[in-house]
């Protein structure tokens, strides 16, 4: 994982640190909310490891050759018909 940006099968996301959060302001973090459909402007690590430790647990026995995404929404807009441009 890097510091703020992360490295995934489907792409790149954005994931909060303490260096990436003491380093750009407010603007920074309004022009990141609106990236996503959450209004959040980057997942927090621990999101990412609540996610992982699901995946470890017997909740998710039954999830398999899947990848998934915890990005606030964030791929959403490039999939969802009513939030295309196409009218």
């Amino acid at each position: 994982m890097r510091a703020w940006l992360t490295e995934t099968q489907r792409g790149w996301g954005f994931v909060a640190s303490l260096t990436s959060r003491r380093r750009h302001g407010e603007e920074h973090r309004y022009v990141m909310a609106s990236m996503h459909i959450l209004n959040v402007p980057w997942v927090e690590p621990v999101d990412i490891s609540h996610a992982v430790l699901w995946l470890a647990s017997d909740e998710a026995r039954y999830v398999t050759g899947s990848t998934v995404p915890v990005d606030a929404g964030a791929l959403a807009p490039f999939t969802i018909p009513h939030a295309t441009s196409e009218s």
